[in-house]
């Protein structure tokens, strides 16, 4: 099966056990000495390691597509919110805009690319990257305080909700 055309942007495991065992009985098969194992190690993780980045350039690629979509979401709510508040429906259009430029931004890009301007965003503007962390904290935050407490359920069974059963001792 190719994974190409397949739509799975995984390799199979089957395909990467199949080329690291060919690599270790090739490292063994030539004379055992440390320096070509240590060469044929470095070779597969090499291997694995561009596996991986191309996974996430696609999955960069298949995300910048989301976000163009979630943009015309928006975009529609904008319209319908036209008629009823037309502040707010130039906020969330302005908002849709602003998506959609991200997510242009990210259909060129690989992920080191990302990297770095985060890199670069982080030493222009370390104050912007603090309050986006401190406003994620906080949401999270009020997230898992508003869930509530969580009560596990009795194992033991009893003849009324919420009543426990002493064992007698």
């Amino acid at each position: 099966m190719n994974n190409e055309n397949s739509g799975n942007y995984w390799p199979s495991a089957k395909t990467t056990r199949a080329a690291s065992s060919e690599r270790v009985r090739d490292s063994g098969t030539q004379g055992g000495d440390a320096g070509s194992q240590n060469k044929s190690f470095r070779d597969t993780a090499s291997s694995a390691k561009d596996q991986v980045k191309n996974l996430v350039d696609k999955q960069v690629g298949a995300g910048s597509e989301l976000a163009g979509q979630f943009a015309n979401s928006i975009r529609l709510a904008a319209t319908d919110l036209e008629q009823h508040s037309p502040l707010l429906a130039g906020l969330v259009g302005a908002f849709a805009k602003k998506v959609e430029d991200f997510g242009g931004d990210m259909q060129g890009r690989s992920l080191d690319e990302m990297g770095r301007s985060m890199t670069d965003l982080t030493r222009r503007k370390p104050a912007v990257v603090f309050g986006i962390a401190a406003l994620t904290g906080f949401c999270i935050y009020r997230a898992i305080k508003s869930a509530g407490p969580f009560e596990a359920r009795s194992i033991q069974p009893s003849s009324e909700p919420g009543e426990r059963r002493s064992n007698g001792l």
